[in-house]
């Protein structure tokens, strides 16, 4: 089976994020009183390099699972696995961060995903390619 066209997987790698930081404003909107507590510097940093531990796992995963499947565009299947992945570990990062602030989830959070895809294009070249 081919790989879904490159006008699926550009528009879902695209959306994806701006999509998961439409979320937190909008969780900010509905419980206003958490969503502006002060957070530390160093959360954000932590959270951040938690989400992108945890989003290389399944990354991972999805790269062995993938292999040398990929004849026609296997850098943006590889953005899409990473964005994929991003997307999982940013909702459960989310899910179990004490910070509520719309502001660090989308540092802390969001941003890691667009990381993760920048992680996926790269070696997804050369991993997802047929030899």
């Amino acid at each position: 089976m081919l790989p879904q066209p490159r006008h699926v997987l550009v528009p879902a790698c695209v959306a994806l994020a701006p999509g998961l930081a439409l979320v937190a404003l909008g969780l900010a909107m509905l419980w206003p009183v958490s969503a502006h507590e002060p957070v530390p510097h160093g959360a954000h940093l932590g959270c951040a390099a938690m989400t992108l531990a945890q989003g290389a796992l399944p990354l991972v995963a999805l790269f062995v699972s993938k292999r040398g499947s990929d004849p026609v565009h296997p850098a943006i299947t590889g953005a899409a696995l990473g964005m994929t992945a991003g997307a999982w570990t940013a909702m459960m990062a989310y899910l179990r961060c004490p910070h509520a602030a719309a502001l660090h989830c989308i540092v802390a959070h969001v941003v890691p995903t667009l990381v993760l895809t920048a992680l996926g294009a790269i070696p997804g070249r050369a991993l997802l390619k047929i030899r």
